[in-house]
Parts: C-alpha cells; sequence; structure tokens
C-alpha cells in the first residue's frame, strides 16, 4: 500500500497513546447543531459536518504520543512517557491562552473564530467536544473560508507559486491589495490571486477613490473655508440654503445614503462578507 498524495509506501505501526472519547459526544453534537443552525457558517460546511456526523460513527480521538518520538511536546501529566497530541493542545490553548483554569470559568468569551476549510472538523467537531466535555461555553460561531489559488492552482513552495502578501504590498500598495482581496475573498468558494486581476483593481482603485480624494483635496478646495459654512448652522440647514434644486436634491440623496451605509455594511463585515460590503452605495 501507497500514500496517494507521496506515493510513499505505507508502514503499518503500534504504539500506546492516551484517547479522548469523542465517540460519545456525537449525539450531543449533533443536537447541538440541529438547535444552532447558524453555528458554522457558510451553510455547505454546517451541511457536511451535520452530514458527517448523521452518517459515520465518531472514533475516540489519540490526544498523546510516545515521548521517544518527540523532540518537543507538552508532556503528559503523570506520564514522562507520553506527550501531548498538537492539535489538542493548540485547541485548548485558546482558552490556556486567557488564563483557564486560573481564571473564573463563567468570565471565559464565547468567541467567533475565522477559519480555513482545511481545519474544520478540528473546529466544529474536536473542539465543541472538548468544551463539552470540560463544561465550558461554546463558541459564538464558526466561520469556515477557502483557500487562495494562484492562477487557479493550488500554491506550493515546490512549484514556486506562492504569492508573499508583504511584497505584493509593497510593490502595488496595501489599500490596492486591501479591496482586491476583500473584493475576490468569498467564504464559500476559493479565492484566485492573479497580477493581472490585482492591476486592474489597482487600476480602478486609482481611477475612483485615489481621484476623487485628488478632486476634494486639490488646490481649490479648502477645509477651513468648508468647515466655516456649517460652524452655525445644521446640515439640514445647509441643503435648504441652496438655491440650485436640483443640486439640493442631489445633496439630500448622498446624505442619505451615507447615513445609511453603517447598517447596510456592519451586518456585513459580521458575517466576513467583505465582498458585498464593498458594493453598497
Amino acid at each position: 500500500m501507497v500514500s496517494k498524495e507521496t506515493g510513499s509506501e505505507v508502514i503499518f505501526e503500534k504504539e500506546e497513546n492516551y484517547f479522548f472519547k469523542l465517540s460519545t459526544f456525537q449525539d450531543k453534537l449533533i443536537e447541538f447543531l440541529e438547535e444552532n443552525p447558524d453555528f458554522i457558517q457558510p451553510k455547505k460546511y454546517y451541511n457536511v459536518v451535520l452530514n458527517e456526523l448523521k452518517t459515520e460513527k465518531l472514533p475516540d480521538l489519540s490526544v498523546s504520543r510516545p515521548s521517544w518520538r518527540l523532540q518537543w511536546g507538552i508532556t503528559v501529566p503523570n506520564d514522562d512517557s507520553q506527550k501531548i497530541y498538537v492539535w489538542f493542545d493548540a485547541l485548548i490553548n485558546y482558552i490556556t491562552s486567557i488564563g483557564y483554569p486560573n481564571s473564573a470559568t463563567p468570565g471565559l468569551p464565547s468567541p467567533t473564530h475565522l477559519i480555513g476549510k482545511d481545519i474544520t472538523r478540528f473546529h466544529c467537531i474536536h473542539w465543541p467536544s472538548f468544551l463539552m466535555a470540560a463544561g465550558l461555553p461554546l463558541p459564538e460561531n464558526v466561520f469556515v473560508h477557502g483557500h487562495w489559488l494562484m492562477s487557479g492552482r493550488k500554491m506550493s513552495k515546490s512549484r514556486g507559486n506562492v504569492a508573499d502578501p508583504i511584497e505584493i504590498a509593497e510593490y502595488y500598495g496595501v489599500d490596492a491589495l486591501r479591496l482586491f482581496i476583500m473584493r475576490f475573498s468569498v467564504l464559500e468558494n476559493d479565492g484566485n490571486y492573479s497580477e493581472d486581476g490585482l492591476n486592474k483593481t489597482r487600476t480602478e482603485f486609482i481611477d475612483k477613490f485615489c481621484n476623487l480624494l485628488v478632486r476634494s483635496l486639490s488646490k481649490n478646495f479648502s477645509i477651513t473655508r468648508a468647515l466655516s459654512r456649517v460652524e452655525n448652522m445644521s446640515l439640514e440647514e445647509l441643503i435648504d440654503s441652496q438655491d440650485d434644486l436640483e443640486f439640493k436634491k442631489d445633496l439630500n440623496e448622498l446624505f442619505t445614503s451615507i447615513d445609511s451605509l453603517e447598517k447596510e455594511i456592519d451586518p456585513l463585515f459580521q458575517t466576513f462578507t467583505m465582498h458585498k460590503a464593498i458594493q453598497c452605495k
């Protein structure tokens, strides 16, 4: 038997480990997810996890490894022969980093997790089970996102097609890169990075946003003069003072649109749907 990914021969070995009784939490997880359908978002990942729990029996989870084959790791309490499995330790670190178990348990927060799709099982099955076993509150939500591809292909060091965000930001500018990422970061799908796509976004950024900024801060614009006009009158009074009815109408529509942006955009930010937020007007 060989590995599908590497082609290397599979060698079967036996060892003694400590196990977490994950199987005993299967029904509790199903019940929790059915009662909290928004716990995992987007919906397609919720459906995948719930379907797996309903169709496959959860095996108990090995949470330690023999110390002799590890050069690092936390020793299992009262057993120097075993080290704690890295993913068990990594998840528990969410609460130990904020003081557990020394801090007051009721004060532990219920955070929102934002994770990659390849670690959905760890955060949506293992982690909730650990918290249930400890009698601790579960996260508020788990948002799952796809991966970034390079021109349609998975990034790989061996292929040499890895995009360095630091270098990209230094060359193209931070704001242009931010706009590109926000526009093409769709939770349900993988994002596709390409210099052509970034260049188009950068051109749009310069033509629209930078052009607007330059016009607003031109030599003819005086912030002192502009502020002095509203120093002794409200915004409504300023608009009403305009003689041009068409201009007055445009101003009203502009400020109404701006005032409504917060209520429109904030829910989109909270659900990490940035590509919709930047389309709001």
